[in-house]
């Protein structure tokens, strides 16, 4: 695929966005988190602030969407779902939505959006904040993976002994175990799927965030001054997991041609082997695991990156998308388009504007020639919501 030259793509420095007044903590990463007894630790997390309502859990699952009012218009080839959006409020959550195109294939990407989930029982109901989880998951050599953690990730999490005092170790041990029991149904059933996936959950005021593989997430701040990036990408070609892929036993490489000169000409990105992949970590994709089909254990791994931080008024939203995107998009660019949409349909609501923002992504995506999967989950929050109504004003 050629990058338009109108984007900036790759050239932008995924951890230097732009300076950040708020200091937001560094990304937590652990290349082999499950061998240390670190996460295991009884310490409990930050207290959140609490709640007495009585909670209910809202989920939303794509494909199933609708209700969109989106303003742009798509050309039919994209093959977008009918988005959905809302600006009902959970806590800190102030309105979201979710679209999602399948580009020239079928679909691989799944989504699970849970609005204002119930209280677990080990928790007393003055202890539980209004609390809300968001799953992106990108799926590749077909779809039986992402489908997977759409409906199981969000219960390993929950169900971790962890959960809920210890999120950041919940969401690890979610992430291992989930990954160890699709893999072994696969396994019995010969499917070599995989996904990548992109978590975000709100807890009381508190933001996690959990990633593995290239899908990505940042976050705007102040009426957009300032944008931060809140995931990292698992690329064989990054310093530390080229050196994790080797010390594992696996390699990296490039698919190259010769030119004219007898040069070999570096085409694409680097490549994990086994399993051919330009990412590092996945869940799932068997081949590249297990020994009986070649694998290489440890080579490729689910172990997430995780980030933590404290929602506060100024921070207007934060947007997760699947990898593709931002090979054509710099973060810059899609919160332009959502301020731009703020602006346009101030008397609509946040929920439909941010909608009608993804659409656009989708409508230029098309044009710069991305006809990939692309999916993209839009949270608003009081900075985003304040902004709406100052512009309708």
């Amino acid at each position: 695929m050629q990058k338009p030259e109108s984007s900036k793509g790759r050239n932008e420095n995924p951890r230097r966005l732009e300076k950040n007044p708020l200091a937001l903590p560094s990304i937590q990463r652990s290349s082999s988190p499950r061998n240390s007894d670190s996460h295991r630790n009884n310490t409990k997390s930050p207290r959140v602030s609490p709640s007495r309502r009585n909670h209910s859990s809202e989920s939303t699952n794509l494909p199933d969407l609708r209700n969109s009012r989106s303003s742009s218009k798509i050309s039919a080839f994209l093959k977008a779902e009918n988005g959905r959006s809302s600006d009902k409020s959970c806590g800190i959550l102030k309105a979201y939505a979710v679209n999602s195109h399948r580009g020239r294939h079928h679909n691989e990407d799944r989504v699970n959006l849970m609005i204002n989930l119930q209280r677990p029982n080990s928790i007393s109901e003055d202890e539980w904040p209004p609390s809300s989880f968001f799953g992106l998951f990108d799926g590749h050599n077909g779809k039986t993976c992402a489908e997977f953690l759409k409906k199981n990730l969000y219960d390993y999490i929950a169900n971790s002994p962890a959960f809920p005092y210890r999120i950041k170790d919940a969401l690890l041990n979610g992430f291992i175990q989930a990954d160890k029991d699709f893999l072994a149904t696969a396994k019995e059933n010969g499917d070599f799927s995989g996904s990548c996936a992109i978590v975000i959950m709100l807890v009381g005021d508190k933001c996690f965030v959990a990633n593995t593989g290239n899908s990505r997430a940042f976050i705007s701040l102040m009426g957009g001054k300032v944008l931060s990036w809140i995931s990292s990408e698992h690329k064989p070609g990054d310093t530390v997991e080229y050196a994790r892929i080797i010390q594992a036993g696996g390699s990296v490489y490039n698919n190259f041609i010769i030119n004219e000169k007898g040069e070999n000409v570096n085409l694409g990105p680097h490549l994990v082997s086994p399993g051919k992949l330009k990412i590092s970590r996945s869940f799932g994709d068997l081949d590249a695991k297990d020994q009986q089909f070649g694998g290489i254990p440890n080579v490729i791994i689910v172990d997430p990156d995780i980030k933590t931080f404290k929602i506060k008024p100024e921070q207007d939203f934060i947007f997760l998308g699947t990898g593709c995107l931002f090979e054509i998009f710099t973060a810059r660019e899609l919160s332009d388009i959502i301020f731009k949409n703020v602006q346009k349909l101030k008397g609509e609501g946040v929920g439909i504007a941010i909608l009608a923002a993804i659409d656009d992504i989708f409508a230029e995506a098309f044009k710069r020639g991305c006809y990939d999967n692309i999916t993209i989950i839009i949270i608003g929050l009081k900075g985003l919501k304040n902004y709406n109504q100052e512009v309708a004003n």
